[in-house]
Parts: C-alpha cells; structure tokens; sequence
C-alpha cells in the first residue's frame, strides 16, 4: 500500500524531531532511526560490505628521532632539486616507517606512467598541495590507502595507521588539503540503477552535503572540490530550467557514461563520476571534505562518505516530496528547522546506524575549521 504524501511528510517530521532531541548522552538516546528508512526490493544488500579507499592529504615534518637516524632537512635557501630530492627522501621514510609496522607501503610518482598497486599503501607528491612550508620544515605529502573493505576491520586500520604517522611525524593542515574518500560496491562496480540512484541523491542533496563540510571547502574557497549542481554542470542548468522531478526522469533515460558526463563534466565536483564510466576504476569519489589530522575525523568522513551512498541507494528522493525543486528549497545552515533538513539527518544517521557505523560518523554533521591545525596560505602560493 502506498502512503499518501501528507502522512510520509508528517511522519519523518516526526521522526526527524526526535532524532535531534536533545539528551544527557550524545549517542545514548538516538532512537531507531531505521524504522523510517523505505526497503528497497531492487536494492538488496549485495554490494555490501563497501569498498573504499582514502586520500590523506597533509603537510608533515618528520620528529627528531627520524632527523637523527639521518633524514635532513633542506636549508631555508635550498634550491628546488634540493627540495625535491628531500621530498623524495622524506617518501621512502614514510614508507619505510608504515611497512616497518605492518602497514606495506609504496612509493609511487603519477609523472612516472603505470597505476598504483590498490592492495598496498602509496607515498605520493601531489602537486595541488601549497609548498610554502618547506621553510619550517613542513612538506606536502599525499597517502593513498589500500583498497579497504568495510568489515569490522576497518576502523582498526585507520587507527593503527594514524597512531604510526603520528609517532614518527608531525601533522599539519593547510588551505590546500582535502580529504577524498572512493567508495564503490563489493562487487567491485555500481550497476547501472545504482548510479542512477546515486546520481539523483548527489543533486537532490547537494546543499546539505555541501554545508556539512567547513567553510575552508566551499565552491568559493577551492575549484577542487566543486558543486554538482553549479553552472558549469549540465545537471544545475538542467535543474534550474526544468525542475528536480524532470532531472530524475531525464537520468532514466541515461546511459552510464551520458550520467557521468551529466553529474560530473569533470574530477574536480564534490562527487566525482568519473571512474564510474566504462573502462573505470568504478569507484565514486567525495572530494568535499577537508584534509583531517587524526584518526577521529578520517573515521567521521568515510562513515560520512558510506552512510550518504547507502542513503542514495535505499531511498529514492523524488518519491518524498511532491515534485519537489530545489531551487525553492531552504539552504540555510546548520539550525535550519526546515523539513528537508530533519529528513536528510533523519536518513543519513539511520544509515549509518544500519551500517553499523554510527560509533564513527559526528551525530553534529555539520563541521567546523580547526584552526589550530589550519595553516593558511594565500591560493597562488
């Protein structure tokens, strides 16, 4: 039997009020929050457990027992061979230091051709990262984690390997850094109804996701990390001719690479497509969140990253509303007490909850800088 509008409206209102109540225990009272999630008979729950892989973005200095087994830092004058050659070196040591500890890591150069090997960690020079810190001996870094399945498991290797960085490096954030999370099923590639569901969350949702990561991440601080529904995207010049309802039934009609190349012109989008076209890696990629400096925040942004997937998958949003558009629909930040603030709240926690990871994400969704681990640079630098 199908609900009527009216009731599923005043039902999750309902549901979202009591999920934000407040309580004694930040966790403790959470109720049952996956009672308000729809089944989905198309959807079962075989691209469970996800497969995810993350991209830790950080300024680092080495500490001084790793200076004084021999690693050296570059003078303040040094020339750019010297600098790269110390980033080169400063590579194999922390690859050395994360497969000394049970972590296998690689070093790997983009510039040199040939993909990473995905079942061991890689120690890569990322060339968006600002390199103004060389002077206090803080260098740009990116680590790339092993393809990780989302078993029990996951949580304890992001532990070990933030507790190994630490103990050898010191951590920086800097204006530049993010965070980016690729997420794709056990089957190793979304089917084509999956993207297209996931396609539908991304623009439905985008205003809440994007508000949900600092202001260092928005459209008009970086071009990296890009809306999906901005003008330069043809699913927002869609959306704002034609209305949300019209773009769920245009992305029917889609094929996989037209839905990628409809969500996502290009890499540098909040949610990146691209490895979903064919002949790709399959994975989707979330670029918004910003560069993390402990265990505590990774944990909050691949639990983030899989309880929105696991959303979009069981829940389709044009059967919530009644032809709902976003162009009409309240963007204002956390505090908000519009409905489809409650609702994305409302499901994104039940998800996670359902997944099993609620332990991981931040119940406050909608995160702050820190600025004391917030180094910032002017953009050109």
């Amino acid at each position: 039997m199908t609900m009527d509008p009216s009731l599923r409206r005043a039902s999750l209102q309902h549901t979202a009020a009591q999920s934000s109540t407040p309580s004694q225990g930040r966790r403790a009272t959470v109720p049952d929050l996956t009672t308000a999630l729809p089944t989905s008979a198309l959807f079962p729950t075989h691209h469970l457990p996800f497969r995810f892989g993350a991209e830790f973005e950080v300024i680092i200095r080495p500490r001084a027992n790793l200076l004084q087994d021999g690693l050296v830092l570059p003078d303040f004058d040094a020339s750019t061979r010297q600098q790269r050659d110390y980033n080169l070196a400063l590579r194999r040591t922390i690859a050395d230091v994360l497969t000394t500890s049970g972590l296998p890591c690689d070093i790997y150069d983009p510039n040199d051709g040939g993909r990473p090997d995905t079942s061991r960690w890689n120690a890569v020079l990322d060339g968006s990262l600002s390199k103004k810190h060389a002077v206090d001996g803080f260098y740009p870094i990116e680590i790339v984690s092993p393809i990780i399945i989302a078993d029990s498991r996951w949580v304890q290797i992001i532990d070990k390997f933030w507790s190994v960085l630490t103990s050898s490096f010191e951590i920086r954030r800097e204006f530049s850094c993010g965070f980016h999370v690729h997420i794709s099923s056990a089957t190793e590639t979304w089917s084509l109804a999956q993207l297209r569901q996931m396609a539908k969350a991304v623009l439905f949702w985008e205003p809440r996701t994007a508000r949900c990561a600092p202001p260092s991440r928005q459209d008009q601080v970086l071009g990296m990390c890009k809306s999906n529904v901005d003008n330069a995207v043809p699913a927002g010049v869609y959306l704002r001719s034609k209305g949300f309802q019209a773009v769920c039934d245009h992305i029917e009609n889609l094929g996989r690479d037209e839905i990628v190349n409809f969500v996502c012109p290009d890499k540098y989008k909040a949610w990146n497509f691209r490895n979903c076209a064919e002949g790709g890696f399959g994975s989707i990629e979330f670029r918004r969140p910003p560069g993390v400096v402990d265990a505590k925040r990774a944990k909050h942004w691949i639990a983030f990253t899989m309880a929105f997937v696991e959303m979009a998958i069981q829940f389709n949003p044009a059967q919530a509303f009644h032809q709902p558009s976003l162009l009409n629909r309240d963007l204002e930040p956390s505090g908000s007490d519009s409905f489809d603030s409650d609702c994305f709240k409302t499901y994104l926690l039940a998800c996670a909850k359902q997944l099993g990871i609620f332990a991981q994400l931040d119940p406050r969704l909608y995160q702050v800088d820190n600025t004391r681990s917030l180094h910032i640079t002017t953009p050109g630098q």
